[in-house]
């Protein structure tokens, strides 16, 4: 069984058993997680440094036939930015791991983390060696699985969470599946290496800014970042490392390195539009962490301008914004994720975020004035839309006209794949 296989097969065989037994989180466990991370870095490294080690699942000769349709989707690969991104998720993984074993277990919704962290890694560690585009969609919807279960916890803060991520996350995900037939039946592949769709037409463009949601929703660009302060503020401290700052940091940083490089061929117009919005998201971001008083706050406000900083790097087009990119959210990620885990555990601020408090300030008054608003917050904004035109039309119909409209997108997707 070759390495890739054996490091993405087996921390989700691992997860699964800790979902049936959770373990409490005890020091002995913690040191196993460390270890398996430390050896799951080592065979990454080894497949990437000896040979690029590709693998595909093979079913049996006497399989179902559908079963043999699926085979020619699941093919992996360590090649190219796949085996970096692997490294350097795999090594982010092992400093979480590393960073658990001196801390100790608070809050009851940290006894079911490691399954989830296990569930993530295996989960980034396919996506990031998926070679098929169908295949990359479908395992982004996966992963919103373990965001939205550590997300959700036992307090109505800790629900109400859960429900706003899921709520962006599966509606960017519905735009990325659409997005994705829409690059494969104008590419005429889906390899993702080799795609290189066209965004000169309209349909090009509309595919690429439908795929993008995901990666935006993922670094928590605005406007869709609401769902990255309130994590900070009311998730666990280790949830916070795994899912923002490490599993959905790199697959944002990874599939917007394989749109714009890979998957379409960007005009100067979208790149200068996304360099835009990268920056944009940086100075809003900077300027509001600046202006918040709670270190959490601030330290999830830095986390989104290093995403805008990620962003606008890839939209250069450059082999060196991408690699600048990508240390960015590597370095930054990590240094992010270690001052939370040490510094946020203490009931004391740090000395290093109390400067950073200066709401006494007009101009930081009027920006926190802004952040309560619904202005950059595309999902308040879109719910109260939503519900404008849902309360009328329940009225009118109970329920009955919605349930159909449904049903229709349903079908219409359906029919998009089975084209």
């Amino acid at each position: 069984m070759p390495v890739l296989a054996m490091i993405i097969v087996l921390p989700l065989l691992f997860s699964l058993v800790l979902l049936f037994r959770p373990f409490k989180g005890d020091i002995t466990f913690r040191r196993i997680t460390a270890a398996g991370s430390l050896l799951a870095l080592v065979g990454i490294v080894y497949a990437f440094r000896v040979d690029a080690d590709t693998w595909q699942l093979l079913f049996p000769a006497h399989a179902p036939a559908l079963l043999q349709r699926f085979s020619h989707f699941l093919v992996f690969s360590t090649s190219g930015y796949s085996g970096l991104m692997l490294i350097l998720f795999a090594a982010m993984m092992s400093v979480l791991a590393v960073s658990t074993l001196s801390g100790r277990r608070k809050r009851p919704d940290e006894q079911r983390f490691f399954a989830w962290y296990w569930f993530s890694a295996g989960l980034g560690f396919a996506i990031f060696s998926a070679t098929h585009l169908y295949l990359l969609i479908f395992l982004w919807g996966i992963s919103v699985i373990p965001l939205y279960m550590l997300a959700s916890g036992f307090s109505d803060e800790l629900a109400a969470l859960g429900k706003k991520t899921l709520i962006i996350h599966g509606g960017a995900h519905v735009l990325m599946v659409t997005g994705a037939v829409m690059a494969v039946s104008l590419s005429l592949s889906a390899d993702i290496a080799i795609m290189q769709t066209a965004t000169t037409t309209t349909a090009g463009t509309a595919g690429f800014l439908l795929l993008l949601a995901g990666g935006l929703a993922a670094m928590g660009i605005f406007p869709l970042h609401s769902w990255v302060i309130p994590y900070a503020t009311y998730a666990s401290g280790w949830s916070f490392a795994l899912m923002p700052l490490v599993f959905q940091r790199f697959a944002g940083t990874y599939l917007l390195i394989r749109l714009c490089h890979d998957v379409f061929f960007l005009t100067d117009t979208l790149r200068f539009i996304l360099i835009a919005l990268g920056l944009i998201s940086v100075i809003l971001a900077l300027v509001m962490a600046l202006g918040r008083s709670e270190p959490q706050s601030t330290l999830a406000y830095l986390h989104i301008a290093l995403g805008g900083a990620v962003l606008a790097g890839i939209a250069t087009g450059t082999q060196a914004g991408i690699l600048a990119s990508v240390v960015i959210a590597a370095a930054g990620g990590a240094v992010l994720m270690l001052f939370f885990l040490h510094n946020l555990q203490n009931t004391n601020r740090s000395a290093a975020l109390k400067w950073l408090a200066l709401k006494n300030k007009k101009l930081f008054n009027a920006l926190n004035r802004l952040e309560g608003t619904t202005y950059i917050d595309i999902y308040e904004t879109g719910a109260k839309a939503v519900f404008a035109m849902h309360r009328p039309l329940s009225r009118m119909h109970d329920g009955v006209l919605q349930t159909y409209l449904v049903w229709v997108v349903v079908a219409m997707i359906l029919l998009f794949l089975l084209k």
